[in-house]
């Protein structure tokens, strides 16, 4: 998959991805952390149709200060969210006053929020976000993602004060959940998600200044960008490893932002999208650092054997001059293979990281 942004001026691009077996979002922002609140509270929650429970959670109050543009970690226990096993089929975020009612943007902008759960393998922990844009996460019929009431859940968000006075203020998201007791749970599908951004990193963003990108004013990302990758690191495009089938995306973008692409190369279907690079393969290195790591091994145990041999034993007994000294020798050959290792298994992950993240 790949991913692009065209933009008027400059911001961040990220975008998340669902499938039965795959899923895309896209954020990311982390800093500090807040204690889970006690004024925490379900606001509604009703039965639907399809034998989902649709519940509007609360978490707050959030005192914000005035000109604040902070980001920070808040932990999601007890009733901000839901309390059993099951399925999550929709999520509806807001940002809300002590009222209910909704500020105005042109005074406090939501300017993201990421659900991140903890528990979840480190690919899928980023399950769901919003912006400005208070994206609606909604799977189709008979698909959810899964969730455990033992997962461990964090919410983080940033909230830009644009006016003076402080305001105390509630983030509210609605689910609809359909319970592992629920007879619709045996024919639910399980789906996965899957972030992407531009920029293939925590920090998603680039500026755009004013006159570039093309004659009709718009700066397209990565195509307008001068060297935005380093060579061979594709950092828009994501090789999905398993088979799955796409069942929706959302996108964001900063102030100025037009659209995020997003375009899907598979074999046997006709493309239009932009020719990128082929993704990096790293599979040859990492063979070789652990064809390297192996000798390295077998070289050490190697030594230490060695330095314990019967040959060590009687030049102990006949000269325990020569035996200080080919002891030492010995040890320092020992602590060269070690060291050699300790470098090799160090570049060994430096390149697996790449290889994870191409």
């Amino acid at each position: 998959m790949i991913q692009r942004v065209k933009y008027l001026s400059g911001g961040a691009v990220s975008r998340m991805v669902f499938a039965a077996g795959l899923l895309a979002l896209g954020f990311a922002f982390l800093l500090t952390l807040q204690p889970a609140s006690a004024d925490a509270q379900i606001v509604s929650s009703r039965g639907m149709d399809d034998g989902s429970v649709r519940t509007t959670y609360s978490v707050g109050p959030i005192n914000v200060t005035s000109g604040q543009n902070r980001i920070a970690y808040k932990p999601l226990t007890g009733s901000e969210r839901p309390p059993v096993d099951g399925y999550i089929t929709r999520i509806r975020p807001d940002l809300v006053n002590e009222d209910g009612s909704i500020p105005l943007s042109s005074e406090v902008m939501f300017h993201h929020g990421v659900w991140i759960n903890n528990s979840a393998p480190a690919r899928d922990q980023l399950f769901f976000a919003t912006g400005e844009e208070k994206t609606i996460m909604d799977l189709p019929p008979g698909y959810g993602l899964r969730y455990k009431r033992n997962d461990s859940w964090l919410l983080n968000h940033m909230i830009h004060n644009l006016v003076t006075r402080p305001m105390s203020l509630y983030i509210t998201y609605t689910v609809d959940f359909i319970p592992d007791t629920a007879p619709q749970a045996a024919d639910m599908t399980t789906a996965r998600p899957i972030w992407m951004d531009v920029e293939s990193g925590i920090y998603p963003v680039f500026d755009v200044h004013r006159g570039s990108g093309g004659k009709d004013g718009v700066f397209t990302y990565p195509q307008d960008a001068d060297n935005p990758y380093p060579p061979n690191f594709q950092k828009n495009e994501k090789t999905i490893q398993k088979d799955g089938v796409l069942i929706g995306t959302t996108g964001h973008v900063h102030t100025g932002g037009l659209t995020t692409d997003l375009y899907l190369k598979r074999d046997g279907a006709s493309y239009a999208g932009p020719e990128c690079a082929p993704a990096p393969s790293y599979e040859k290195g990492l063979a070789r650092y652990a064809k390297s790591l192996k000798s390295l091994k077998k070289k050490i145990k190697k030594q230490k054997k060695s330095m314990k041999s019967m040959k060590m034993k009687r030049l102990k007994s006949n000269s325990s001059g020569k035996f200080k000294k080919v002891k030492k020798a010995k040890k320092k050959k020992l602590k060269k293979l070690k060291k050699q290792k300790s470098k090799k298994r160090s570049s060994q992950n430096k390149l697996q990281a790449k290889d994870d993240a191409a």
